[in-house]
């Protein structure tokens, strides 16, 4: 097992079918799976929890941060979210595994100190199912 470089971890605008921008001025892109449990705990438990198998919500939450370089693809982002749209994302991950899914951006910002440059920052929440597609060996 080797060590992964993070700088290859890539969240991207569009459909991995169909050749998805990357994100411009990336810096950290982090994503958590998210599953709700569901307490299927009775009488007969004898006071342990159970737990129901492949119940509940599950979703994909990602945030991303970087640079701001004024590119088409942060235009668009821009528009996704001040238009509160749902739109479809992909990750990439250094292995090749790629997840697609369509996503709602939760929060967008942007910020910039005196002496310093313009950064951003965005939210997004998975909306309906996600496609994982595991690398090629």
């Amino acid at each position: 097992m080797t060590a992964q470089a993070g700088t290859d971890f890539l969240l991207k605008l569009g459909n991995s079918n169909a050749e998805p921008v990357s994100v411009a001025g990336l810096r950290a892109t982090q994503m958590r799976l998210n599953n709700e449990l569901i307490d299927a705990t009775h009488k007969g438990s004898e006071g342990r929890r159970e737990l129901l198998s492949k119940a509940g919500i599950q979703y994909l939450s990602i945030s991303a941060s970087g640079i701001f370089l004024n590119s088409d693809v942060e235009e668009s982002i821009r528009k996704i979210a001040f238009e509160r749209d749902i739109a479809e994302f992909s990750l990439f991950f250094p292995n090749k595994d790629v997840i697609n899914g369509k996503f709602y951006i939760t929060h967008y910002e942007r910020a910039g100190d005196y002496n310093g440059e313009e950064t951003y920052s965005l939210s997004l929440e998975s909306s309906g199912k996600l496609a994982c597609t595991k690398a090629e060996a």
